[in-house]
């Protein structure tokens, strides 16, 4: 497949520690902020069979939006600091911090005549695009760090413990390297950044296709951001990250106003409580397990209706939004206290 014509001045470059091959990717990251994709793989073992136990069915879609949302990140263009290239972003590096956070709109936005680096839009380029193996990192550019699984749920579950996760032992190293990485990202945003990093565990559900879920074991998983932010509003204020995507028209349950009825499921085979967690998102293996001790961090499941992954433009416009409400978390709920 074609690529787009990169016109980035070398010097624009930066190495980053990053991994890719038939099974796996991880990248290093530089903001406190963990994003793994356990369900979003398509690639089966040669000779490993089907699981017996469990559902194998994969989070369809969801290795699309990994890539839209990696690209979004290490778009040059929306965080380019020689000029006010995107003039409805406050994410670049001359907006100010009182700002609600670049825009969302998929239209793109032609730089100013000051700028000299000439680069396009790069966020709608993932049909561009076959894999990961092309992207180069730019420097100035805000990066999660992610782990995103390419083995599909067919032959390893990497959201269950061990002992359910797989049933050929030939899985075993897959199984490990997901979750050592995982671990090791946490410890190095602990020890070098010196704050709790936030883990969001990325899914794909289709009982609420208009809506993003939020699992958190009925706020367990989060109980020390809500301790010491000084109660929901981390959570489902205008500045969280569901919040901020709320407001910039993608619904969110549980809804940030209590006082709005529960939407109604796509099965019809439970009634929603307004006040909590859709009972069949609300957290599995990975966000309880890393908010648990030894690790003890605070850890979202974030469900990504079928509306916001299976259609081109509407992948571009979540991905991007959903960037611009982790920054926007992040200097909020990070930087304002340093």
């Amino acid at each position: 497949m074609s690529t787009i014509e990169d016109k980035t001045p070398d010097y624009l470059y930066e190495l980053v520690e990053s991994y890719n091959d038939d099974y796996i990717f991880y990248q290093q990251g530089n903001i406190p902020f963990l994003l793994t994709f356990p369900h979003s793989g398509k690639n089966k073992i040669e000779g490993v069979g089907v699981r017996k136990k469990g559902i194998i069915d994969p989070d369809h879609h969801t290795d699309d939006l990994a890539m839209a949302i990696i690209r979004c990140f290490n778009c040059y263009h929306c965080f380019c600091k020689n000029c006010n290239c995107n003039k409805n972003s406050n994410n670049n590096n001359n907006s100010s911090s009182s700002g609600e956070g670049a825009s969302s709109s998929p239209e793109h936005h032609h730089p100013d005549h000051s700028c000299n680096c000439e680069i396009k839009c790069q966020c709608h380029t993932m049909k561009q695009c076959d894999h990961v193996s092309d992207l180069k990192y730019y420097k100035d550019c805000p990066r999660p760090f992610i782990v995103y699984s390419k083995i599909h749920r067919k032959n390893c579950d990497f959201n269950r413990p061990e002992d359910k996760a797989y049933e050929d032992i030939r899985m075993k190293p897959h199984y490990d390297l997901y979750h050592r990485v995982i671990r090791e990202y946490i410890t190095k945003i602990k020890t070098e950044m010196n704050v709790q990093p936030l883990l969001l565990d990325m899914h794909g559900q289709s009982d609420l296709v208009n809506h993003i879920l939020r699992g958190t074991k009925d706020l367990k998983t989060v109980f020390q951001l809500l301790r010491d932010n000084g109660g929901d509003q981390v959570l489902s204020g205008p500045n969280s990250i569901l919040g901020y995507i709320h407001r910039h028209g993608i619904p969110v349950f549980p809804d940030p106003d209590p006082s709005v009825p529960a939407p109604l499921t796509k099965s019809q085979k439970i009634q929603l409580d307004p006040h909590k967690e859709h009972p069949h998102y609300n957290g599995a293996f990975t966000v309880i397990n890393y908010s648990s001790e030894p690790i003890n961090i605070n850890t979202i499941q974030v469900e990504v209706g079928f509306k916001w992954r299976s259609d081109y433009q509407n992948i571009i416009y979540f991905s991007k939004t959903f960037r611009d409400a982790i920054l926007q978390f992040h200097r909020v709920y990070y930087l304002k206290k340093k």
